[in-house]
């Protein structure tokens, strides 16, 4: 999680994306979707080749107040990403939850 401006954003587990939520109320805002941040397979098969565990899921998210800058980067992901945000014209809002909102709770397992 990390407050930007006057916003709390936090990544969703297992998935590239970011949830914009009101401090406040709780409700999601907004998303960002990441998707292809990472060559996964680029920086698993770099990995392997150093004998490294590979690239895992999206974790952290970074502000620079001065700069107004953000940064993501994940679990063992070779480098860190500055991002800027740009509209998703070819993203419907549902097609945006089918990517970013898990089909299942991972933390209560059935």
């Amino acid at each position: 999680l990390e407050m930007i401006a006057d916003e709390l954003w936090g990544n969703i587990y297992g998935k590239d994306c970011l949830a914009r939520i009101d401090k406040t109320s709780g409700s999601v805002t907004g998303w960002l979707v990441l998707d292809g941040i990472l060559d996964r397979q680029s920086a698993a098969a770099e990995a392997k080749a150093a004998h490294r565990r590979g690239p895992d899921v999206l974790n952290g998210i970074a502000w620079d107040p001065d700069g107004k800058r953000i940064f993501v980067t994940g679990k063992l992901w070779p480098a860190m990403y500055e991002i800027q945000l740009e509209p998703a014209r070819e993203l419907t809002l549902e097609r945006t939850r089918q990517m970013c909102i898990p089909t299942r709770n991972i933390f209560r397992p059935r």
